[in-house]
């Protein structure tokens, strides 16, 4: 009985030992983050103060108010992002707005920033782990 308790510990030793995948041959590399947010700031030339809902820009950037579209894309000009501007700040000369892009898949080297109807504005991935400052006008 003895002999019988002493191998069925040994055995089950050995198959605790063996599923332990810590450093072994074979384990699972631990997961890389497979997402990023992007956050950054628009800044748009302004005719001075805000109205009662949102900064006035000056006329050419109207598609640029709380609300607009921030696109992001990948290298192969994918649409992998989608956020929206948030008014912040109106000062006599620039309308502020903040946005954030959440969950943009890696895998890219670089990245499009598009805001509303402007230019996009590409940046290598590297970048992106700090805030995004963009000025327009």
């Amino acid at each position: 009985m003895q002999m019988r308790l002493v191998i069925a510990a040994g055995v089950g030793v050995l198959l605790m030992c063996g599923c332990s995948g810590d450093g072994e041959p074979g384990a699972e590399p631990e997961d890389k983050p497979t997402a990023f947010d992007i956050v950054g700031t628009v800044s748009v030339p302004s005719y001075g103060g805000a109205s009662a809902t949102s900064c006035v820009v000056k006329d050419g950037y109207e598609d640029l108010r709380s609300g607009a579209t921030v696109a992001v894309t990948n290298a192969a000009g994918d649409v992998v992002g989608v956020g929206a501007l948030i008014d912040i700040e109106a000062t006599p000369k620039a309308c502020r707005f903040a946005f954030d892009v959440r969950d943009v898949p890696e895998g890219s080297p670089t990245y499009g920033i598009e805001v509303g109807q402007q230019s996009m504005v590409k940046y290598p991935r590297s970048r992106l782990n700090q805030q995004v400052e963009l000025t327009i006008g």
